[in-house]
């Protein structure tokens, strides 16, 4: 173990996913930092452990224990390494027949017999007929509650149900389509977010069962199912938006117990330290965020007197240069809050919310390629709002919230298509 005190924390946790058969994109989404970023630490990983490919990269974290893969541990961690050693058995098999098949295509080039080629790049289509899917639901029903996605699991923590706010925890495996109730919150809160850093699931603040605002912040850890204590925030926070991008936490805006706030608050797990940051030009709460190639969008919210349709982008890197770290996104069609948000594929997608009127909003999403906004048919008739949305894999999954006014336990998911246009025999 000493030769791996040569890796930074942050390349130990890159390491760690390496071994656990994460390509450098999936990397990327996971830790919320950019493919280059991700490139540069390969890089740099490489040349100190004098390693000259993934693989023994991967050797040299298992040998030297940085990464332990043995059986002996939680059942929560026993599963999900072997649910990723099963990925990777198959990416790995993917790959060769990918190389077999371009190996293929070569020849042919070279031969001349292609009298054409069609190729267009790998992208996400959304159709107005997106086929939706009913998965099974949590075994109770809940809104307000945290949503995060681990290991290509899904964790439903805390929330409100029909009779009170609760701690509880649910664990979703995709694969089999089944919940499992594990360790519950300590403390129950609901209007919370959670994000995830270094295979940890933060969630700070919330509102408690007596109705007042919490600064506590608890951490899940899911391959031990157990619970440790952070760093309060300054402030008691409900309603707030927040994501995790480079190793810290964001935080933005919410409810204090008694006014909508501006405020952005950045926490290091390292320093286990908050510090606050350049506020929102808007106040505001229950608005959802989420990172799409370096940049934090904080989108839609409450003002303490309506809906928004602000679109505010927070740059990071910006936040110590002597430039606003802040810059004005095209608005949302429909002002809404209480919504959920996420970006799968250099995309962000809106789903749900509360409006002006009373009724089901249309789904959105939004892409650099395209500049605009794109609108398409929401996933049910009826309002739905509160609700979580976390992506695994190429997949969405909208879980929990409220409906007509109630709790639910509802869990729908639909895969992004990716089309890519082959080479034509002619």
């Amino acid at each position: 173990m000493a030769e791996s005190k040569i890796l930074s924390s942050r390349e130990c946790e890159i390491l760690a996913l390496v071994v656990k058969g994460a390509s450098n994109k999936e990397i990327a989404r996971d830790l919320h930092i950019s493919t280059n970023t991700v490139k540069v630490h390969m890089r740099n990983i490489f040349s100190k452990i004098d390693a000259n490919s993934r693989t023994e990269a991967a050797m040299y974290a298992v040998n030297t224990g940085l990464v332990e893969v043995g059986s002996i541990g939680s059942p929560a961690r026993n599963r999900i390494v072997q649910k990723i050693s099963n990925r990777t058995l198959f990416i790995g098999i993917s790959l060769i027949v990918l190389m077999l098949v371009l190996g293929s295509i070569a020849i042919l080039l070279v031969k001349g017999t292609f009298g054409g080629i069609q190729a267009s790049a790998i992208q996400p289509i959304l159709p107005e007929e997106q086929t939706w899917q009913d998965k099974s639901p949590m075994t109770e029903a809940r809104k307000g509650l945290a949503l995060a996605a681990y290991g290509g699991e899904i964790f439903a923590i805390a929330g409100e149900t029909e009779q009170k706010i609760t701690g509880l925890v649910e664990r979703y495996d995709p694969d089999l389509d089944q919940w499992e109730r594990m360790k519950s919150k300590p403390n129950p809160v609901a209007d919370v977010s959670a994000a995830v850093i270094g295979g940890k699931i933060y969630i700070p603040g919330g509102r408690t069962v007596s109705g007042e605002v919490t600064n506590i912040l608890e951490i899940y850890s899911p391959l031990e199912d157990k619970w440790e204590s952070g760093t309060d925030l300054p402030i008691g926070l409900s309603a707030y938006a927040m994501v995790s991008y480079e190793g810290y936490l964001y935080l933005f805006g919410g409810w204090d117990g008694q006014q909508v706030i501006n405020s952005v608050y950045q926490y290091s797990p390292e320093l286990n330290r908050w510090q606050a940051l350049t506020p929102m030009p808007t106040a505001r709460s229950f608005s959802g965020a989420s990172v799409m190639e370096g940049k934090i969008f904080v989108l839609g919210g409450y003002d303490g007197e309506m809906a928004l349709t602000s679109n505010e982008i927070y740059i990071p890197d910006l936040e110590e240069s002597e430039n606003s770290p802040w810059e004005i996104g095209e608005p949302i069609p429909n002002p809404r809050y209480a919504i959920g948000v996420a970006s799968l594929v250099d995309t962000l997608h809106v789903f749900g919310g509360i409006g002006q009127v009373v009724g089901p909003l249309p789904s959105l999403e939004f892409s650099n390629r395209v500049g605009s906004w794109e609108v398409y048919k929401s996933p049910i008739d009826v309002q739905w709002s509160q609700l979580g949305l976390v992506p695994v894999g190429s997949n969405l999954y909208l879980v929990g919230g409220e409906i007509n006014g109630s709790p639910t336990g509802k869990n729908l998911t639909f895969q992004a298509i990716y089309t890519i246009n082959m080479p034509i025999i002619r």
